[in-house]
């Protein structure tokens, strides 16, 4: 391997762990309730988590009830 290239792979290495470290924050203590909110859950809000569950049987059931695709809009 040549200097050259040895010495950007070394830069290449230190400027992607800069980065993988500046993502890292620390959060004090007043900001924890903030960051703590429902609309901060990965599945979001309850309302929503339920109507996307809503919408994903009303789809299931239109699909093997008739043998075909249906609509799915759960107006059966």
């Amino acid at each position: 391997m040549s200097k050259s290239r040895n010495r950007l792979l070394r830069a290449a290495t230190a400027a992607l762990l800069g980065l993988v470290v500046s993502g890292c924050a620390h959060v004090q203590p007043w900001e924890r309730e903030r960051l703590a909110a429902p609309e901060m859950a990965p599945e979001g809000p309850a309302l929503i988590a339920d109507y996307r569950r809503h919408i994903a049987q009303s789809k299931e059931a239109a699909r093997i009830a008739g043998g075909s695709s249906g609509s799915g809009c759960g107006c059966n």
